[in-house]
C-alpha cells in the first residue's frame, strides 16, 4: 500500500489522515469526494485520504478491501492493520467509530493519535437495530470495546451535540476530555434547481430513504393519514415515498390507501436523481425522520434533510436539527400530526425554493463545517501536540 506524498509547505505543519473502512452505501463516495476537495482548501493541514470499501465504483478514489478483510469483522480487523502501520506518520487520524469491535480491546492502546467520530448513542441503538439475541451480544460488546475505543482515543467528535454530550458521560470520560462536533453537510452549489411544479389543488409530501428503518417512522406517518382520511379530510394530500420498502409497508400503504378510497400513497422504489428531482418538483415540503425517539435519540444532523433544504423544500421532521437555529422557519420539529403538517404547508405555500435554499445555506453547507472541524483540529493540536507519534 503506498500512501500518497505530503505537501512541504511550511504553513502546513499538522497532518491529518481521513480514514473510512466500510461497506458501500448510497451517497457515500459523493460525501468522500466533497471531503477531499474541503480540506484540500484548509490552511495549515495537510489531509490524506484513505476509503477502503467491500464493492467500488469505477472512477472513484475508494479502494476495493482484499477479499480476506470482507464482512463485519474482517473490515474492523484491516482498519487496525491499517492504523498499527501508517497512523505514526500522522499527527491525527479521523476513523469513524466501530461498533462492537473485538480487536480494539488488542489494538487501541497502540494507536493513541485518533479521532472517532460518533454517529449514534451505538449502545443504545444496536439493541433497537438488531433483534433479539444478537442485538443484545452486539450492545454487550459495544459497552465494552467502545469504552476501550474512546477512552484510548486523542478526541472524540459527535455528528450532534446530543451525541457528543451523551458519549463523554457513558463513557466516563475525563472533563478535559476534548469533544468536537461534525454535523452532515451538502455542497449547496453543487445541488440542481428542482422545477417548481407545486399544486394548488393538492398537498404533496416528499419523504426519501434508501430504505426506510424503524427511526424514520414511516409507519407513524401512514398511520396519521389513515385516520386523517378516515375522518373527513378537509384538504387532499398525497404522500410521495421515494425508497425500497418491506412488503409490511407495502401492505400498510394499501390500508391508507384503502382508508382514502383513491391512491394517496404514491411507493416509487428507488430512482436515480434525475428521476427523484422531477418527484420532489411536486412536492410542498420534504418529511424527515419522524420516530429518533426510537433508537433514544432526540437530535440529529442527516443528510437526507440537507439536501432537501438544498433543493428548495421545507421540512417538516420529528426530531431537532442540531445544526439548525431553533427558530429557523423552513425546518420544523413536531409530532405526527397530519392537521399539523398541513398546517406547516399553508405557511410555506408561497415561499420560493431559492429562498429556502439560501436561508439554509450557512448551516448546511459541507465547506463551513469542514473548516469549524479544521479550527477543532488545530485547536487539540495546541492543547496537546502529538508531535513525536509521527515517524
Amino acid at each position: 500500500m503506498t500512501l500518497p506524498s505530503v505537501s512541504t509547505s511550511l504553513e502546513a505543519d499538522m497532518k491529518v489522515a481521513y480514514l473510512i473502512v466500510t461497506r458501500t452505501f448510497p451517497g457515500l463516495l459523493k460525501q468522500v469526494s466533497y471531503d477531499r476537495f474541503f480540506t484540500s482548501k484548509l490552511d495549515g493541514i495537510v489531509w490524506d485520504h484513505f476509503t477502503f470499501l467491500d464493492k467500488v465504483e469505477e472512477g472513484g478514489e475508494a479502494k476495493k478491501l482484499p477479499a480476506l478483510f470482507t464482512g463485519v469483522f474482517g473490515r474492523k480487523l484491516f482498519a487496525w492493520f491499517w492504523l498499527l502501520r501508517y497512523a505514526t506518520r500522522y499527527d491525527y487520524v479521523v476513523v469513524r467509530h466501530m461498533e462492537f469491535d473485538p480487536f480494539a480491546l488488542i489494538f487501541a492502546w497502540f494507536v493513541p493519535n485518533r479521532v472517532l467520530v460518533h454517529h449514534s448513542k451505538e449502545v443504545l441503538e444496536l439493541r433497537q437495530i438488531r433483534k433479539g439475541w444478537k442485538g443484545r451480544a452486539a450492545s454487550w460488546l459495544e459497552n465494552i470495546s467502545g469504552r476501550v475505543a474512546t477512552r484510548t482515543a486523542r478526541a472524540l467528535v459527535g455528528v450532534t451535540h446530543e451525541i457528543g454530550i451523551y458519549q463523554k458521560q457513558f463513557r466516563r470520560l475525563p472533563q478535559a476530555f476534548p469533544i468536537g462536533f461534525f454535523p452532515n453537510g451538502v455542497v449547496v452549489d453543487t445541488m440542481p434547481n428542482i422545477i417548481d411544479e407545486r399544486s394548488s389543488d393538492t398537498i404533496s409530501l416528499g419523504f426519501m430513504s434508501g430504505s426506510f428503518a424503524a427511526w424514520h417512522g414511516l409507519d407513524r406517518l401512514l398511520d396519521g393519514l389513515e385516520d386523517y382520511f378516515g375522518a373527513d379530510a378537509p384538504v387532499p394530500i398525497r404522500l410521495e415515498l421515494i425508497g425500497r420498502l418491506t412488503e409490511a409497508q407495502l401492505a400498510h400503504v394499501e390500508q391508507v390507501n384503502a382508508a382514502a378510497s383513491t391512491e394517496v400513497v404514491i411507493v416509487h422504489g428507488r430512482l436515480k436523481q434525475d428521476e427523484y428531482l422531477k418527484v420532489l418538483g411536486k412536492c410542498h415540503i420534504g418529511i424527515g425522520s419522524l420516530a429518533m425517539d426510537r433508537i433514544e435519540l432526540s437530535e440529529g444532523a442527516t443528510l437526507k434533510v440537507r439536501e432537501m433544504l438544498a433543493l428548495g423544500l421545507p421540512v417538516y421532521s420529528g426530531h431537532v436539527d442540531t445544526a439548525l437555529p431553533p427558530d429557523f422557519p423552513y425546518y420544523v420539529n413536531g409530532n405526527v400530526d397530519v392537521s399539523a403538517i398541513v398546517e406547516f404547508v399553508r405557511t410555506m405555500s408561497n415561499v420560493p425554493r431559492e429562498a429556502v435554499r439560501e436561508a439554509a445555506r450557512p448551516y448546511i453547507d459541507k465547506q463551513v463545517w469542514i473548516a469549524k472541524f479544521g479550527e477543532f483540529l488545530m485547536g487539540l493540536h495546541g492543547t496537546g501536540s502529538t508531535e513525536g507519534m509521527r515517524k
